[in-house]
């Protein structure tokens, strides 16, 4: 018997500019983009803990959102550009 990996399903309506990248990126990967989703709910979701455990706070100045260009994923998942700082 089969056991059932996922079990919720969500939909997200994206930007016509967000789609297009994804799925670039998924085909240039070969992986789905459904992968690529749970991949980036996965780091999102790591980096929350890690915030928590550091005592990171959103709204307290200098503690802005933003992607460390030495983090592993987002290099892999290109998820970065040499222009963004």
């Amino acid at each position: 018997m089969r056991v059932r990996q996922f079990s919720n399903s969500h939909s997200v309506t994206l930007s016509q500019d967000h789609f297009d990248q994804i799925k670039q990126i998924t085909d240039a990967e070969k992986i789905s983009m459904a992968e690529w989703v749970r991949d980036a709910f996965d780091a999102a979701l790591e980096k929350q803990k890690k915030d928590n455990e550091n005592g990171f706070d959103k709204n307290r100045k200098g503690n802005e959102l933003t992607v460390n260009p030495s983090d592993k994923y987002a290099q892999d998942k290109n998820c970065i550009s040499s222009d963004e700082g």
